[in-house]
């Protein structure tokens, strides 16, 4: 998406085409915000592999602005998991649903 699309116009994307049965999330969190990295525990109560060295890695919001802003900000994502398989019908009804709600919210033609 465009920068100029913002965290609010997402959402009415979503909510729209979630209303025309597509379903469309905004992905998951940013892999180094997953609380494995932020408690620095893997494996075990001590902190292993982190407190295999001294070296102090920090995992913090922030660190990673691009991809922080993309998932906060514009990422759509379509499921693609699990026992769905999509076909040649349900990818026009992606696309033809998205036309549809691109045109409402922006006023746009969508070519």
């Amino acid at each position: 998406m465009d920068k100029e699309v913002s965290s609010l116009q997402r959402k009415k994307i979503v909510e729209s085409l979630n209303k025309k049965r597509v379903i469309i999330g905004t992905g998951s969190k940013n892999i180094h915000l997953f609380p494995l990295y932020q408690k620095k525990i893997a494996y075990g109560s001590n902190g292993f592999p982190w407190s295999l060295n001294k070296k102090n890695y920090t995992y913090k919001k922030g660190i990673c602005p691009n991809a922080e802003s993309l998932q906060e900000n514009r990422i759509m994502t379509i499921p693609s998991t699990g026992s769905k398989i999509w076909n040649k019908k349900d990818m026009k009804k992606i696309i033809s649903s998205f036309k549809k709600t691109w045109q409402e919210i922006f006023k746009q033609k969508f070519e």
